[in-house]
């Protein structure tokens, strides 16, 4: 368990799902069919059926926690690959004043 916690930034990771909250209002949903809708990026992860008025709320939804997690984890990925090229440009750059000094 400490690996984990060892290798897992929890800030970026908690960056990662508020992002994928945010992505899967802004996004335009999927609509497949007309009788469902689905919501997520990249993976659909709420998929909500057109049920009439009278049902419940949780009967006409379904909720996928696998695609979420895997949502998730790809965009911490994402976000991570960003961090890390913008950490070597800089180097690169940082290197490059020095030596004209």
């Amino acid at each position: 368990m400490n690996v984990i916690k060892k290798k897992v930034n929890w800030k970026i990771l908690c960056i990662a799902f508020c992002c994928e909250l945010v992505l899967s209002y802004i996004l335009p949903f999927r609509a497949y069919g007309g009788f469902k809708f689905g919501v997520g990026f990249p993976v659909t992860f709420l998929t909500m059926y057109n049920k009439p008025l009278n049902t419940s709320l949780l009967n006409s939804m379904h909720l996928n926690p696998l695609a979420l997690l895997l949502n998730i984890v790809f965009i911490y990925v994402l976000i991570q690959l960003v961090i890390k090229v913008v950490n070597t440009i800089k180097n690169k750059q940082y290197r490059r004043l020095q030596n004209n000094e």
